[in-house]
């Protein structure tokens, strides 16, 4: 039998190692603004979806909808979203940036950009395209 690399493990530690430093880096820069980092890439996804609403966050970060209805609950309460219902159905509420919640987009965008000056300071972009494509591949084979 031929010796076999372990991809998964490899795969899985690296994203781990990544996702820690990049919300350890994320909750340095935003903590003087009060927003946590569990919350901040729910900011990010309302801005890129207005109107979404809580089914389409859980289906775009794969949690659960107990998960999201806290994060847009607490969102809300601190003034980050307001929440509409739905003029194509009435059962569900669309989620919207508050002016609060687009201030708050604007800070963590100026973060993220500065993370990603850090992580690509040594790869080439084609590399990083790459990466990219080959992680989106794997995240399609999983989710089908």
């Amino acid at each position: 039998m031929t010796e076999r690399t372990d991809y998964t493990h490899q795969l899985t530690q690296g994203f781990l190692r990544i996702n820690r430093r990049y919300r350890r880096y994320m909750h340095r820069s935003l903590k003087e603004h009060g927003v946590s980092d569990v919350a901040f890439p729910y900011i990010v996804a309302i801005a890129r979806n207005p109107g979404t609403h809580q089914d389409q966050l859980a289906f775009l970060h794969g949690v659960d909808k107990s998960h999201i209805a806290r994060i847009i609950r607490d969102l809300e309460l601190e003034g980050y979203v307001s929440i509409e219902k739905s003029p194509d159905d009435r059962r569900r509420h669309m989620i919207n940036l508050s002016d609060k919640g687009w201030e708050m987009y604007e800070l963590i965008m100026t973060a993220t950009q500065e993370w990603e000056a850090y992580i690509s300071d040594n790869v080439q972009e084609q590399d990083l395209i790459t990466t990219i494509q080959t992680i989106n591949t794997i995240v399609q084979s999983i989710d089908d």
